[in-house]
């Protein structure tokens, strides 16, 4: 059974048509593990995200970013993180909004579940500057995301 919250998270994600957008990146960038770029520099990933103005700190142990852009209000709110495998070249993004008490977190490769379809496969890269090209075409589904849950996720203050 679907929760007012459910239906809330699920029409936002509808009204950026996030499936579409998601499948079509992912279709884009799947290649066989041998050839994906493993393992990554973190300074070099750092370096890139920087440059795309997003901060981020790294987690040697657990090999992943939390990321944040910089000045965005969005952060606190919405709980953006990057998580990155490290030994398997491929880009995963997590957010974890709260929306009607709900958390609605993990990988966005996994949101598909929530229409009842099958998670759309993380894409993936081989080189940096596909790294570049992957992040930058997600982010900005992430970004609108982040615009259609903000209005509608419980944020203290």
């Amino acid at each position: 059974m679907h929760t007012e919250g459910d239906h809330k998270f699920l029409k936002a994600l509808e009204s950026i048509d996030f499936l579409n957008r998601y499948k079509s990146i992912s279709d884009n960038y799947q290649f066989e593990m041998s050839d994906r770029l493993h393992p990554q520099d973190p300074k070099i990933v750092g370096e890139i995200l920087k440059r795309l103005s997003y901060e981020a700190k790294y987690f040697k142990r657990e090999r992943f970013f939390q990321l944040w852009a910089s000045g965005s209000s969005y952060n606190a709110a919405l709980n953006l993180n990057l998580r990155m495998s490290l030994d398997l070249g491929r880009l995963d993004l997590l957010l974890a909004p709260v929306i009607d008490g709900n958390v609605y977190g993990g990988s966005i490769h996994f949101y598909p579940k929530r229409f009842g379809l099958d998670p759309i496969p993380r894409p993936g890269f081989r080189c940096y500057q596909e790294f570049e090209e992957v992040f930058g075409r997600l982010i900005v589904v992430v970004e609108d995301m982040q615009q259609v849950l903000l209005p509608i996720a419980d944020i203290k203050d």
